[in-house]
């Protein structure tokens, strides 16, 4: 599932996000820069990571997960072949 996906899923926008993010953690995150990370043009900072998944209750590799859009049998399955 991606970013935005998930975002939506539990019930946020982009826009809330960056609220949250400024004023619960007092760390400024523009909406822009969450956009960004949906879209996949860039890749949040560990910090942010972090924030992202205490805001929507799922683990730091979900939240990783999800940027990259990339699940947990898809990385199994490549490691298992690169190991053969």
């Amino acid at each position: 599932m991606s970013l935005k996906s998930l975002i939506k899923q539990k019930g946020f926008t982009q826009k809330g996000i960056s609220a949250i993010f400024k004023n619960e953690f007092k760390y400024s995150k523009a909406q822009q820069q969450i956009s960004d990370w949906c879209l996949g043009n860039r890749l949040p900072d560990i910090k942010s990571v972090y924030y992202l998944s205490k805001i929507l209750e799922v683990s730091t590799d979900e939240i990783i997960e999800s940027v990259l859009e990339v699940s947990t049998d898809e990385i199994d399955e490549s490691v298992l072949e690169v190991s053969k």
